[in-house]
């Protein structure tokens, strides 16, 4: 079930949404995802400095899993939206972590599009971390039987 109402958040309605039983608000929602994406992130770098004190550079995503250092996540979860602090990471979930030529930088990019919310990603290298949030596309105004609400004679 979902319900919208005015707000002034990110987008001018407030969603409320029914999720696992309970009503949450497009907040909450990209909350909790966030939560759970620092996670992810917590275990990336520890994986990437076990990782460089034995190879002397940092890894990608391919080699850390080689390694068997990201054990701990599950990737490709047929979960559609993985229950709070969980491990595992749906499908739909992007998730990168990319190495510089020299090997001695990697940053991690996670990436959701969740549906009545918006994107929500997690941006990540060693010198910043950005937390992005876009708001999904509002719909247009209702038309009426004739025509758009605007253009209707009065």
């Amino acid at each position: 079930m979902v319900r919208r109402e005015k707000t002034n958040s990110c987008s001018p309605y407030r969603w409320d949404i029914d999720f696992h039983g309970f009503a949450q608000t497009a907040e909450q929602i990209i909350e909790g995802r966030r939560k759970i994406f620092v996670g992810w992130l917590g275990i990336v770098n520890f994986a990437e400095a076990k990782y460089k004190s034995k190879h002397r550079v940092y890894g990608n995503l391919t080699a850390l899993r080689h390694a068997h250092l990201l054990d701990a996540l599950v990737f490709e979860s047929n979960v559609p939206s993985s229950p709070p602090d969980s491990n595992l990471i749906p499908v739909s979930t992007g998730f990168r972590v990319t190495v510089s030529s020299d090997g001695q930088h990697y940053k991690v990019a996670i990436h959701e599009r969740l549906v009545d919310v918006g994107d929500i990603g997690l941006l990540v290298d060693q010198a910043s971390t950005e937390w992005t949030v876009s708001c999904p596309p509002q719909a247009p105004p209702e038309d009426g039987p004739q025509g758009p609400l605007s253009s209707v004679a009065r």
